[in-house]
């Protein structure tokens, strides 16, 4: 939890939302776009993400100018970055979100995960994909059901079937986005080798 607190500040230094789930769940769309994203283009971007939420809200915009980050921080977010890229690239389900610690409360949890899949979403479209219908179905589908984890709300409590649905929540978001990374690099993939076969 102390690296996703220091992770948090790094990206309201940059101007970012002050959210790093939110943040590394653009990180992770625009890859499933893309294939690839610069470490400084998703930190453009991530602030970007933050000055639109804040249009209209003058106090907002006044306090998101980007700030110098500590080496610790700097190194923090880079580290983030070499990680989700390589276990997304490694094809063997290393993949995981980046959400709270389970020692942490139920509903702080939850509404990280709704962050994190709202962030995802608009990584995807930030990423050149602002057509998911355009998608092949099994992307479809997950982005369908990130869309409705990105609404989704707990009770303050929590009960042991929360926890349960929680955890089977975090398996699924494991497992569906590598599920579309690897279905859209193979179309990417394809895609190439249709225009080489076109070239030659």
């Amino acid at each position: 939890m102390k690296n996703l607190l220091q992770m948090d500040r790094a990206f309201e230094r940059l101007g970012a939302a002050e959210n790093a789930p939110e943040n590394h769940g653009i990180l992770c769309g625009l890859l499933c776009a893309r294939g690839g994203v610069a470490h400084s283009e998703w930190l453009t971007i991530a602030a970007a993400a933050a000055q639109s939420d804040a249009e209209g809200d003058a106090a907002a915009m006044e306090g998101s100018g980007a700030q110098a980050l500590s080496a610790a921080e700097a190194a923090a977010l880079k580290a983030l970055y070499d990680d989700t890229v390589a276990r997304l690239r490694s094809g063997e389900g290393l993949f995981s979100p980046l959400l709270p610690d389970d020692d942490q409360p139920l509903m702080a949890r939850s509404v990280a995960m709704a962050d994190w899949c709202g962030g995802f979403l608009y990584g995807l479209a930030a990423g050149g994909i602002d057509d998911l219908s355009a998608l092949p179905a099994d992307v479809q589908e997950i982005a369908d059901d990130l869309t409705e984890i990105s609404h989704a709300g707990i009770d303050d409590e929590g009960s042991e079937e929360d926890e349960v649905a929680y955890a089977e929540l975090v398996e699924y978001l494991r497992a569906g986005v590598t599920l579309v990374y690897e279905i859209l690099e193979a179309e990417r993939g394809s895609a190439a080798d249709a225009g080489d076969r076109t070239i030659h």
